[in-house]
């Protein structure tokens, strides 16, 4: 009997495979511009509700944003907008998780969103379990 590691990895891979051939096993609609649609992306070592996030944003310029979701942000569960943290770039952008969001975080599936637009480009922000 495999582990869940396998099983889950399985899943992915197979997905993959139906992805390519037309059929969709997706578990979120996929982020386009600044519509904040999620796009669930598998995380098999990850635990949202015991140690939090990882936050990875695209870079487009130096200096970087920075984005901290919380292990409490997760586990209360409640909508909520963050702010890309200025860090001397000049501009913010911001993202809103969902209700739906954080029950895919407290389900050890991470999210890849687009923030808003600002200073004329967006940042896509992928959020994992730590």
């Amino acid at each position: 009997m495999p582990n869940r590691r396998t099983f889950l990895q399985n899943v992915f891979h197979y997905s993959l495979l139906f992805s390519a051939t037309g059929i969709s096993l997706s578990t979120a609609a996929c982020s386009d511009g600044d519509n904040n649609e999620s796009n669930g992306i598998l995380d098999v070592d990850g635990n949202c509700t015991d140690n939090g996030t990882n936050v990875d944003i695209e870079v487009t310029h130096t200096p970087n944003h920075t984005l901290i979701v919380s292990r409490d942000d997760v586990n209360a569960g409640s909508a909520k907008t963050y702010t890309l943290e200025n860090n001397a770039s000049g501009h913010i952008h911001t993202i809103t998780l969902t209700g739906e969001d954080f029950t895919m975080l407290r389900n050890n599936v991470g999210l890849r969103k687009s923030s808003t637009t600002d200073a004329g480009h967006n940042h896509q922000v992928t959020i994992s379990c730590a």
